[in-house]
C-alpha cells in the first residue's frame, strides 16, 4: 500500500492508453500530480469516512481524521473529513480552518470544494458561493456521491426540489451502501410529497444498515407527516437508542408529543434537552420546536435566539422547517427568518 495513489495513476493511464480515451489537459495533470501518501493514513482516512457516514460514530471519526493527519500531515483529504465534523457539531471557526488547510495542500480536491461549499451555505448563507463551490466539486469529480448528496440537500433548502431529487437519486446510484446517502433520499423523496416512496427508501436502508440513527429518524419524519403519530414515536425513540442527535431526536420527540397532547412527555424533552444547553449548541432550535408545537411563541423565539447566538448550522432551513408553522405568520419569525438569511 506504500504507494496507492501512484499505482491508481498507473493504472488510470494504463486503462487510458488501451481504450484510447485523450485526456484533458485538467486530468493528465492531476495524473502527473499525484503523490504517495502514507498507507497507514490513507487507511485511516477511509475508517474516519465510514464512522462518518454512520452520523452517530462521530467522535470516532474524528479521531481517525486526526490519526491520519499526524502521520501525514501534507495529505489533504482528513482535513475535509475534520471540516465535516466540525460542521455537523456547528463549530463554523474549526470547520473553516480545515478547509482551507485542504485547500492549501489540494486547490484541485472535490472534498475541500464540497466541504466548503456546506460552509458557506450552512454558516455564511452564502447560497451563491456554495452552489459555485458544489458545481467546481462535481466538476473536479462527478463520481463523488457526497457532493451530489450535500447539493441535493442544499437544493431543497431553497425549494429546487425536482433537482434535488434528481442529485439525491445520482448519489445513491453512487454509494447505494451508504446508510446517510439512502436516508437523505428518503428524506427528498417525502419532501416532493411521495411518502410510499419515502417508506420504501427508509426501509430498503435499513436492510443494509439496521442500526442507522438517521435512517430510523428519517423514517420518523415520513410517519410523522403522515400523522401516523404512534410510528414516529417509535421510530425517534430508536434513533435516539442507536446514538442518533441527542439535541434532534429530542426535538423530535417533544413535538410529536406535543402535537398529540402529551404534555407530561413533552415537558421531559424540554427539561433533557436543557439540560444538554449550552454544551450541545443545536438543544436551543429543539427546545424552539417544542415550544413552537406547545403554541408557546414567545419561548420559541427566544430559543431561536439562543441557536442564533451559538450559530447552529441548521438555522439555514429554519423557514421552511414545518415544526415551526405556528410561527410563520408571526412577524418577529418573519424579522428572524430574514436575519439568519434562510430561505423562506
Amino acid at each position: 500500500m506504500r504507494n496507492t495513489l501512484s499505482l491508481q495513476k498507473q493504472v488510470a493511464s494504463a486503462i487510458a492508453d488501451q481504450i484510447r480515451i485523450e485526456l484533458t489537459p485538467h486530468e493528465q495533470a492531476v495524473l502527473r500530480n499525484v503523490r504517495s501518501v502514507d498507507p497507514e493514513a490513507y487507511e485511516d482516512y477511509l475508517k474516519g469516512r465510514f464512522f462518518f457516514n454512520k452520523r452517530n460514530s462521530n467522535e470516532k471519526a474524528q479521531s481517525y481524521f486526526q490519526q491520519a493527519i499526524e502521520k501525514d500531515p501534507n495529505y489533504p483529504p482528513p482535513y475535509t473529513g475534520l471540516a465535516d465534523i466540525y460542521q455537523l457539531s456547528d463549530n463554523p471557526r474549526l470547520a473553516k480552518e480545515s478547509v482551507q488547510k485542504a485547500l492549501e495542500l489540494d486547490n484541485e480536491l472535490a472534498e475541500a470544494h464540497n466541504s466548503l461549499a456546506e460552509l458557506l451555505y450552512r454558516f455564511n448563507r452564502d447560497w451563491a458561493g456554495a452552489e459555485k463551490e458544489f458545481k467546481r466539486a462535481l466538476e473536479l469529480d462527478s463520481n463523488y456521491a457526497p457532493a451530489h448528496h450535500w447539493y441535493s440537500m442544499y437544493l431543497a433548502f431553497l425549494g429546487r426540489r425536482q433537482q434535488a431529487l434528481a442529485e439525491a437519486q445520482k448519489a445513491y446510484e453512487l454509494d447505494p451502501l451508504s446508510p446517510v446517502v439512502g436516508a437523505n433520499l428518503a428524506k427528498i423523496l417525502l419532501e416532493n410529497g411521495q411518502h410510499a416512496k419515502a417508506i420504501d427508501q427508509a426501509k430498503r436502508t435499513l436492510d443494509l444498515e439496521p442500526n442507522s440513527a438517521v435512517t430510523h429518524a428519517v423514517l420518523g419524519m415520513v410517519y410523522e407527516d403522515q400523522k401516523m403519530y404512534a410510528d414516529a414515536i417509535t421510530e425517534y425513540k430508536t434513533a435516539l437508542q442507536l446514538g442518533g442527535s441527542p439535541g434532534e431526536m429530542r426535538g423530535l420527540l417533544g413535538y410529536v408529543y406535543a402535537a398529540t397532547g402529551d404534555l407530561g412527555n413533552a415537558e421531559k424533552m424540554i427539561r433533557e434537552l436543557k439540560q444538554l444547553w449550552p454544551g450541545h449548541a443545536r438543544a436551543a432550535l429543539d427546545l424552539a420546536g417544542i415550544y413552537s408545537g406547545l403554541g408557546q411563541k414567545d419561548q420559541a423565539l427566544y430559543w431561536l435566539g439562543k441557536a442564533s447566538e451559538k450559530e447552529v448550522g441548521d438555522l439555514a432551513v429554519v423557514g421552511q422547517d414545518p415544526h415551526f408553522a405556528a410561527l410563520h405568520s408571526d412577524p418577529r419569525f418573519q424579522a428572524f427568518v430574514k436575519k439568519v438569511g434562510a430561505p423562506q
